[in-house]
């Protein structure tokens, strides 16, 4: 595997075939999580298209490298697999800024990373993304609660079934074999791609319920929509979805500052920590999701996250809480695709992992994880991995 510098790296000679694979990428790492916090925790769709384009625009422009802007992923898997309530998800941005903050302002990213092995951020990923493929299935075969209610395992489509057989079945497992096609080529990201299938498969066999009071005009975006949580909701984010992500968001920054001379400007662990801090500042003022940034990505020119963040801002704007219709075109079955591929990368980062000790203790943590939760889960595997003296290096890059 190429050092990651190298796969990261600003190059002035990309390609546009490049650029625009940088681009798309950028929209498809947040696309399957966003969806999930959408339909399962009730996130406003408007305010994640907003505050993850504009602050996708921001980190391009300041550190002039692509750096993508996408829902904190073992939170939001957690979250979407337990269906956790807007105000306790709402309240895990917030404290996820304030904690982030205060380590930048104390100088102290790099010394809290190292209290956590690379293992039992594995772990986490892994157990979040187990426990996010049986929702995933259940969006695919019609059994959540949304389409139980509905009768229908596509409340959106005018066909339901293909004979005995829900055509979500035929969907969901289209949208995975393409997907998997896709990420074979490495050529196209799969995630838009399906999309963009998802919502052609939504105009020609859809209800289109909703398009007809599609209003374009400009809509900015509201100020603290769902109020401020209750002190309970922010005590139990803080234990079971701040406290676990931290450490893998921590993992991520300090990659990414490793490529400060490469492209990049001002890229240390202390401005990213900065810079996400404040983006999940702004995310929990108009009801968006806790934002995080991923060092695992490979685009060719900064412009791909400016673009890419523009054209979600744009979406928001012009189209306000309209944009629901549009996605009601996508049929639950291609997000439940996309949620299981996300689950199922999640989890295989138990591949990555060196030896028997640090399998151990990512094992620990899915364990207790399944057991009770995931903040217990993390918290075993730190011990886990003290008594095998698991080294708290920074992780290896993984795609």
């Amino acid at each position: 595997m190429p050092p990651p510098e190298k796969r990261i790296a600003f190059k002035k000679g990309a390609s546009s075939a490049r650029f625009l694979a940088g681009w798309l990428e950028g929209v498809g790492l947040m696309a399957p999580l966003a969806l999930g916090l959408m339909l399962f925790n009730g996130l406003n769709p408007p305010a994640i298209f907003f505050v993850t384009g504009l602050f996708g625009i921001l980190t391009g422009l300041v550190f002039q490298i692509t750096v993508p802007v996408a829902p904190m992923s073992i939170m939001a898997a957690y979250a979407i697999a337990g269906a956790v309530p807007t105000d306790r998800v709402l309240a895990a941005g917030l404290l996820s800024a304030l904690v982030l903050v205060a380590m930048a302002a104390t100088g102290t990213c790099d010394k809290v990373r190292s209290w956590v092995a690379p293992s039992v951020i594995r772990g986490a990923e892994a157990a979040a993304g187990l426990l996010l493929i049986p929702t995933a299935m259940d969006l695919i075969t019609g059994a959540t609660v949304v389409q139980t209610l509905c009768h229908a395992p596509e409340p959106y489509l005018k066909v339901q079934s293909l004979g005995a057989v829900p055509l979500g079945i035929f969907i969901g497992a289209a949208a995975v074999l393409g997907a998997l096609l896709l990420l074979k080529t490495r050529r196209w990201p799969a995630g838009p791609i399906v999309i963009a299938a998802g919502l052609v498969l939504g105009l020609v066999l859809g209800t289109h319920d909703g398009l007809e009071k599609l209003q374009p005009g400009f809509y900015w975006p509201r100020w603290l929509p769902y109020g401020i949580p209750a002190g309970a909701d922010f005590g139990l984010a803080l234990v079971m979805l701040t406290l676990p992500q931290i450490p893998g968001t921590l993992d991520e920054v300090a990659r990414l500052s490793r490529f400060g001379g490469t492209g990049a400007r001002g890229m240390t662990a202390t401005t990213l920590c900065v810079a996400a801090g404040l983006a999940n500042l702004g995310s929990f003022t108009v009801g968006g999701p806790p934002l995080g940034f991923s060092g695992t990505f490979s685009a060719g020119r900064r412009w791909a996250g400016v673009i890419s963040g523009a054209v979600l801002v744009a979406l928001a704007l012009l189209l306000g809480f309209h944009l629901v219709s549009l996605i009601h075109l996508i049929p639950l079955a291609v997000v439940g695709a996309l949620l299981l591929l996300a689950g199922a990368r999640m989890a295989l980062r138990l591949a990555h992992l060196d030896n028997g000790r640090e399998l151990l203790a990512a094992l620990a943590v899915c364990g207790v994880t399944w057991g009770s939760n995931l903040a217990l889960g993390v918290g075993a595997g730190v011990v886990v991995a003290r008594l095998l003296r698991v080294e708290p290096t920074m992780a290896k890059p993984v795609r």
